[in-house]
């Protein structure tokens, strides 16, 4: 005895006999391209479709790496957000990936012996020179800017960060509009803002280290967190609640949190362009 009733059998008969209804115009070009193919195949030498085979492959293999390190970037760029650091526009496009190992390595202390290393005076009076010859919200700080490279080179650190973080403040201001106290605004809304107004068509392929320097801004926005990083903590820095105000380690933060600034407004003309 069949386990279907009688109903549900010519059921599924009317549907298949309209199903190849439906094909049926569709299956003579079906049926010549089947034999084409073959007929390709059988032409090809088995070297020929080998290599094909190989090509296919690596093809795969890039895009499953490709997914892999995004994955990894959207996982680990908040995590260097956390301690202050972004990672530098100019950086090799496999800095993420030998940051992330010296990270599973040794920690955030190795990671930041290597990024330290990388930014001496000469790395600093670069990202300087690429900012004041950039937009125009950032020439504006050019004389600002030198003397605050100055007091850098020269170890006067404390002399330096105020005028980076004012300029974030300040560029942000125009470039964003975002004119009101960060501390009177939430954080939720404060992220959800910037990143629609840096970020109006949807995800992009730098969306990770965007989401890195939100992470660091709402957090220098919302700071509060004492004997960490300077930039994480503008506003004890503004309002004179932090004397020593900070380091070498933490201007350098400040300049390239700068840098990737200027390079997510460029980015975002560019899409607004194109569109």
């Amino acid at each position: 005895m069949s386990a279907f009733d009688d109903e549900q059998l010519r059921e599924w008969a009317e549907q298949y006999e309209q199903a190849k209804k439906q094909i049926a115009p569709y299956l003579p070009a079906l049926q010549q391209a089947l034999e084409t193919s073959q007929a390709l195949a059988a032409a090809l030498p088995d070297t020929w479709f080998a290599s094909a085979v190989e090509s296919a492959s690596k093809a795969i293999q890039f895009q499953q790496q490709i997914v892999a390190q995004m994955a990894m970037e959207r996982q680990f760029l908040p995590i260097l957000a956390t301690h202050g650091w972004l990672i530098s526009p100019l950086a090799p496009a496999d800095e993420p990936t030998h940051l992330h190992g010296l990270y599973e390595a040794g920690g955030i202390p190795a990671v930041e012996d290597y990024l330290l290393t990388g930014m001496d005076n000469d790395a600093c009076e670069t990202i300087v020179a690429e900012l004041t010859n950039g937009r125009p919200a950032f020439r504006k700080w050019s004389t600002t800017f030198a003397k605050a490279l100055d007091a850098h080179a020269r170890g006067d650190h404390e002399l330096a960060i105020p005028i980076w973080v004012a300029a974030i403040d300040g560029i942000c201001g125009e470039e964003l509009k975002t004119f009101q106290t960060y501390s009177e605004v939430k954080k939720t809304a404060l992220r959800e803002n910037l990143k629609a107004k840096l970020m109006p068509n949807g995800p992009v392929t730098y969306q990770a280290m965007l989401e890195a320097w939100l992470a660091v801004l709402v957090g220098f926005a919302h700071g509060r967190c004492e004997g960490g990083p300077a930039l994480l903590d503008r506003d004890a820095i503004m309002h004179g609640r932090r004397p020593n105000v900070g380091t070498h380690k933490d201007s350098v933060q400040c300049l390239i949190a700068l840098q990737v600034l200027q390079f997510l407004l460029t980015m975002r003309d560019r899409r607004v362009a194109s569109t």
